[in-house]
This record gives structure tokens, sequence and C-alpha cells, in this order.
């Protein structure tokens, strides 16, 4: 957050996008686990309702790579593409935290 907030660069700006991109991936792929796990151990029951934890963090991945997509450095272009991707990564986990819960649903 610093680097973005403080860096006026475009090459360093693009990079920190990038890094709070895999932050926001890591902690989607956080939340399935923790969703597995609890749901395994039955210490947490199951919500009933779509995870909102992927939909946020591809929301905001796309958001952030708008931002990036107005610059018109080639290197920020890149960036924008990558958070792109992110937010793809972070969508298709949607369905297995979805799956994921259904299964856990089924078993309590």
């Amino acid at each position: 957050l610093v680097v973005v907030a403080l860096d006026p660069r475009p090459g360093q700006l693009a990079t920190g996008y990038v890094q709070i991109g895999l932050g926001l991936l890591c902690w989607t792929v956080l939340s399935a686990v923790l969703l597995l796990a609890l749901g395994w151990r039955r210490a947490a029951p199951p919500a009933g309702r779509a995870p909102l934890v992927p939909v946020g963090t591809t929301l905001l991945c796309l958001f952030m790579s708008a931002f990036l997509f107005e610059s018109a450095d080639p290197d920020v272009m890149v960036a924008a593409r990558v958070l792109v991707g992110l937010g793809a990564a972070c969508f298709s986990l949607f369905a297995v935290v979805s799956v994921l819960e259904a299964g856990v649903a089924d078993r309590n």
C-alpha cells in the first residue's frame, strides 16, 4: 500500500497493484480452505448462501485493473491484464467454494 500511495512512477504503481491482487487471490484461497476445514470438522454450520469472498475479490481485482487500463504506459497495461487474470482466478474459486459449501451442507 505504501508503494502504491507514495511512488509516482507508473512501473512501481503497477507492481503495487499486482501485489494487492495477489493478496486478494490468496485471501480467496484461504477462505475456501477454511470453509472446507471448518465444515469437515463440523465446527461451523454451512451458511446456505452464496459465498461472497470470491465475488468481492473478483470485483476488486477488476476495479483496480480498470484504473490501470486508463494509463498509456505499456508496463502498466501488462499489469492491468495480470489483474484481470487474477480476477478470473478468484471468480473460478467461486465455483469451488460453492461446491464445497453444498457438500458440507449435504454432510451435515
